[in-house]
C-alpha cells in the first residue's frame, strides 16, 4: 500500500517547487548570498535574476478563473495576464 501511496512526478501549482540553491533552481550559495527565496515568480526573476529557472507554473489559471473578466485595454490575444 506505502508504493501506491507515493507522489510520482510533479504536481502543478502557481510556486516554485525547487529548494534554493539546489540543481533544480540553478544558482549557486555564493549567488543566493544570505537571502531567502518565498517561491514565487516575481521574486525568482525579479530578485534573483533566475526566471529560466522557475520551477512553477505562474500561468495556470487560479481559483478566480471562473468570475474573472477581461483586462481592460491591451492586447486580447490569450497570452499571459502578466
Amino acid at each position: 500500500m506505502a508504493a501506491l501511496e507515493r507522489v510520482v512526478g510533479r504536481t502543478y501549482g502557481r510556486s516554485c517547487d525547487a529548494v534554493l540553491g539546489d540543481g533544480r533552481c540553478g544558482l549557486s550559495a555564493a549567488a543566493i548570498g544570505g537571502r531567502s527565496c518565498d517561491k514565487r515568480w516575481a521574486t525568482c526573476a525579479g530578485v534573483f535574476g533566475n526566471g529560466v529557472n522557475f520551477q512553477g507554473f505562474p500561468d495556470i489559471p487560479g481559483d478566480d478563473f471562473l468570475t474573472a473578466r477581461p483586462a481592460g485595454g491591451g492586447r486580447h490575444d490569450g497570452g499571459s495576464r502578466r
